[in-house]
């Protein structure tokens, strides 16, 4: 397990800044991580991933995403978006600007398109305090046909769940409260990376890993391609 990134206390800047953020190459290959953030009444335009699924949450702000035939939804801290790969998409960002983090499914290293290529499939809007269940994972895009497995859970105080387990390496987000994963404590906003097996010794052998909440309503993000 290794920690990534902490978001806690970013705010929004003067200016659009779009950073990545560094993978091990065996996630690499298979996701892309960026941390985005947009000054307050600034609009991003409609643009596409040609190849890529495109999944991305709120951590701080609001904002409106933009869809194709002038659909347009609000979204605030902990909605998340999924795209599918081809669909326009864009984001007017709210009175006070907003911080994103985006995953996208292959990484998509090229310039932003703005071409007409078009998607029969839809977006989907969720919002992750809503869609988590306490104790227990629950996918954040459903049933829809994605490249990208989102699983989104809560935990009260004290809490204990077993790390989400994938066939490849995955991401952990805490969206809200604090956790301990193995000798790690991962504080709000915190991203880390896990290998496709964590596992903890207990009692002289070896078992799933164990998330255990530092603070009342912890909300979880795990994030992994298919």
């Amino acid at each position: 397990m290794r920690i990534v990134a902490e978001f806690g206390s970013l705010k929004p800047g003067t200016i659009v800044s779009r950073t990545a953020i560094r993978l091990e190459r065996r996630l690499g290959r298979h996701l892309s991580a960026v941390i985005v953030s947009v000054p307050a009444g600034i609009e991003l335009p409609l643009h596409t991933h040609v190849q890529s699924d495109d999944f991305f949450i709120i951590l701080k702000g609001t904002a409106v995403v933009l869809f194709e035939k002038n659909r347009q939804r609000g979204v605030r801290t902990g909605d998340s978006v999924w795209v599918p790969p081809g669909c326009p998409h864009g984001l007017r960002s709210g009175p006070r600007g907003v911080i994103e983090v985006g995953f996208q499914c292959p990484p998509d290293h090229a310039p932003l398109s703005l071409g007409a290529v078009r998607s029969r499939r839809s977006p989907g809007v969720h919002s992750a305090h809503r869609s988590a269940a306490f104790g227990a994972w629950s996918s954040l895009i459903g049933t829809r046909r994605s490249r990208i497995a989102v699983h989104v859970a809560k935990l009260r105080r004290g809490q204990t769940l077993e790390v989400r387990r994938y066939d490849t390496p995955s991401m952990l987000l805490v969206l809200t409260g604090a956790a301990r994963v193995l000798d790690h404590r991962l504080g709000p906003l915190s991203l880390a990376t896990l290998g496709p097996v964590v596992a903890q010794l207990c009692r002289g052998r070896l078992q799933a890993a164990q998330i255990t909440a530092l603070k009342p309503a912890t909300v979880l993000l795990s994030v992994a391609p298919r």
